[in-house]
């Protein structure tokens, strides 16, 4: 058996961290606003798409960085998984996937 020659590698220098923001602008959620990473690892994405609600409500936690959403009662919601009611959170989740879209690939 042969030894692999490891090979000592720096890590590549990460692109500037992407932001976007949205607010709701009409309906039963006006003035829902979050601000979300554009760029996120891998992994998130597939608990994203996974169906799993508490890894895709973890995933979420781990993407937004700030918001305004309320939980049950009325104060900021410390994790996704406290937003009440979560209809709010589908919205504002939906409208950051959109924007994020609209951005120029690297």
């Amino acid at each position: 058996m042969s030894a692999v020659r490891q090979i000592k590698r720096r890590p590549a220098k990460r692109p500037t961290v992407r932001l976007v923001t949205v607010t709701v602008e009409d309906g039963d959620f006006t003035g829902w606003e979050a601000t979300a990473r554009a760029d996120f690892p891998a992994s998130l994405l597939a608990d994203l798409e996974g169906g799993h609600v508490a890894r895709i409500i973890d995933a979420l936690d781990a993407i937004i960085v700030d918001h305004n959403f309320p939980n049950a009662k009325d104060e900021i919601a410390a994790s996704m998984g406290e937003v009440d009611p979560y209809g709010g959170l589908l919205e504002v989740a939906e409208r950051i996937f959109n924007e994020i879209g609209k951005l120029p690939s690297r």
